[in-house]
């Protein structure tokens, strides 16, 4: 009788592990296909729908009409490297280019017709100057309703080994370009694009900061991205982004028709970033 008790009490205790087990097999496989179904749907489809599906918008007809036939963009950071690249594709696109950046600008609009594009020399680093946007926000109330969109690309990339030998100067001028040009840029931008929704004419607003941030991802710890060595550079970022996504939030639903795109890219190879290296 107490050797068929002994083997009731071992049935019993491996038909308990085997529950157990199937427990715990059942939830593993059922995180495994939680997990491949967000893989799906946060990266495969994305990667399809960007590559394959998604095509390019005839640009310069949703920026323009019979009342703003001749739009023209606005690039800051146009010397070279990304700001370059914008312009050029914009001006294949058929608008006219309003131009801000170093001397090297002079050289860059010699690719271009003379009667569709304004150059405008500025130090963005000398930003906080008094009255150093007056010449910006003069020539965008003559381009009045044919100044259609805007793109925030300057910055200003200053590395230093030893953060607390970092020159006063150089983190002034890190957050200087980095924080009040866009700032004062969207307000200027706002302010004309809001008289063209008003009349129903589209318009946008696209901001270019270096990754400090990306949506959390599947194997994702931290939302946030941070590099040594580049602390005040990668501070004017974050200080971009959330401050255009904040205006964005703002305006959303006053002005649906101002487009808004913030762009945050990684590790960018340009001809600016081969003379760094």
């Amino acid at each position: 009788m107490g050797m068929v008790n002994i083997r009731i009490k071992i049935y019993i205790i491996i038909k308990m592990e085997y529950k157990n087990m199937s427990f715990t097999l059942l939830l593993l496989v059922t995180l495994s296909i939680l997990i491949l179904i967000k893989i799906f749907v946060w990266r495969i489809c994305p990667f399809v729908y960007q590559y394959f599906i998604m095509c390019e918008n005839k640009i310069k007809e949703l920026y323009s009409s019979e009342k703003s036939k001749n739009p023209w963009v606005l690039i800051t950071g146009a010397s070279g490297g990304m700001g370059k690249r914008f312009a050029i594709e914009f001006y294949n696109r058929g608008f006219n280019l309003f131009l801000i950046g170093t001397k090297r600008i002079n050289d860059v609009s010699k690719d271009f017709d003379k009667n569709r594009i304004i150059l405008l020399e500025k130090d963005f680093s000398q930003s906080f100057e008094k009255d150093f946007f007056n010449d910006i926000e003069s020539t965008i109330e003559k381009l009045g309703l044919d100044f259609t969109v805007l793109i925030n690309n300057v910055g200003y990339r200053t590395g230093w080994t030893v953060y607390e030998d970092m020159p006063l100067e150089e983190i002034k001028k890190t957050i200087s370009v980095g924080t009040l040009v866009q700032s004062r840029l969207i307000q200027l931008a706002i302010k004309n694009f809001s008289k063209r929704n008003k009349m129903g004419l589209g318009s946008a607003i696209l901001n270019i900061t270096a990754q400090c941030y990306f949506p959390t991802d599947l194997f994702s710890v931290s939302n946030h991205v941070t590099v040594p060595y580049l602390a005040c550079y990668e501070a004017s970022n974050a200080f971009g982004f959330y401050q255009a996504k904040s205006v964005y939030d703002e305006i959303k639903h006053k002005y649906p028709l101002i487009d808004f795109l913030i762009i945050t890219p990684g590790a960018v190879l340009t001809e600016n970033t081969r003379d760094e290296l």
